[in-house]
């Protein structure tokens, strides 16, 4: 039985140079980032395992990597009216 942090990990077995089989495990790929207003799935972001900087896996635009285009639209949409009426 494996230890309860590779429980969840895929297995690969793997021949070495001397001839002996061993056991990989291969952690599973993030879940894609989902909007924190209407959990769409966000275009543009990086849902692998690693490798990439958190720069390099985000949207450059406000709210990048948690909001999606239309929500971000009627965020500031609210925001402006909200400074208007003020």
């Amino acid at each position: 039985m494996p230890r309860p942090a590779h429980r969840n990990d895929k297995i690969h077995l793997v021949r070495t140079p001397g001839g002996i089989v061993k056991i990989h495990y291969e952690k599973p790929k993030r879940n894609k980032d989902k909007c924190a207003i209407c959990k769409s799935e966000l275009h543009g972001t990086y849902h692998g395992r690693g490798g990439l900087s958190k720069s390099s896996r985000r949207v450059k635009r406000p709210y990048g990597g948690h909001l999606c285009p239309n929500c971000l639209k009627n965020l500031i949409e609210s925001k402006v009216i909200a400074q208007i009426k003020i």
